[in-house]
């Protein structure tokens, strides 16, 4: 009787389990339109398609991960930029991962391949990740993007009434325990396209959506050097922090309290509005 019990108890866990490993995997599951499958593209399966975006060149692969997804939007109705590189008016230059335009609105995206679990939320200027029983500390993404899009419309200062969209794109693996409250969405890649299906409002017409594309596409920088440029310039930033000047104007950095913590702040606030806290 008690035998007969046990493995009673023993299937109704087995069941359980598969019903819950069932509704995890629809839940993280890709969304593709009818029709679409990235995973059978150019011979990769699945298992190839993630194995790539963890590679020793974690960032650049994450950025293909993502670019490949997002080539299975519509052509017709989105034009997708990947690694775009553009003029910083506050000084340097600017990389956006992706940027995908549509009569939709322009969705900003940055890609971050971390995974394990990742804590952060609006205003705190670094987020931690949790992986194999270490922390590790990284920039912001939300602020991050919000600078890509200030950047964005000083570029395309000509636009006005531009519904721009952020986005922040983590692994499937990552486990996100983030608290964004600025219009952001912070998900995971394989969500990505599903928050285009959510967004299909008109909220410009076909032919600006088109001229956007056409005058982002001709202000950002193509010159072969132009992304090491780039990593010059934020090198650079880098040790003129490190030497008390301003990276954005040059003029002395001072130490400052916020609400946040101790931060080094410009001399010129609020002419110049950079900062960067004291631990970085």
């Amino acid at each position: 009787m008690e035998a007969s019990i046990l493995l009673v108890l023993l299937l109704l866990l087995f069941v359980v389990a598969v019903l819950g490993f069932g509704s995890k995997g629809n839940k993280r599951g890709l969304f593709l339109p009818k029709g679409k499958n990235i995973f059978s593209r150019n011979g990769h399966d699945r298992k190839e398609f993630w194995r790539e975006a963890y590679n020793a060149e974690k960032g650049a692969a994450g950025e293909r991960a993502v670019s490949r997804i997002l080539s299975c939007l519509p052509q017709s109705e989105y034009r997708v930029f990947n690694d775009v590189l553009l003029n910083n008016p506050f000084g340097g230059t600017t990389q956006i991962d992706h940027i995908v335009v549509s009569q939709f609105g322009v969705f900003v995206i940055e890609t971050k391949n971390f995974g394990g679990k990742v804590y952060g939320g609006t205003k705190a200027m670094f987020w931690k990740e949790y992986f194999r029983g270490k922390e590790y500390k990284f920039y912001n993404p939300v602020q991050q993007n919000n600078t890509h899009i200030a950047v964005l419309r000083e570029n395309l200062a000509s636009f006005v009434n531009i519904p721009f969209f952020s986005l922040v794109a983590f692994p499937p693996n990552a486990i996100l325990r983030v608290s964004v409250n600025n219009g952001t969405q912070v998900l995971c890649w394989d969500d990505l396209l599903e928050v285009f299906w959510q967004h299909k409002d008109g909220r410009m017409t076909p032919n600006k959506a088109k001229a956007f594309g056409f005058e982002l596409n001709r202000v950002q920088i193509k010159e072969p050097d132009g992304h090491q440029r780039h990593i010059e310039f934020v090198q650079k930033k880098k040790m003129a922090i490190q030497d008390g000047i301003c990276p954005y104007c040059g003029s002395k950095l001072v130490r400052r309290k916020g609400k946040f913590g101790d931060f080094f702040g410009c001399s010129t606030y609020p002419n110049c509005n950079f900062i960067r806290k004291v631990d970085d």
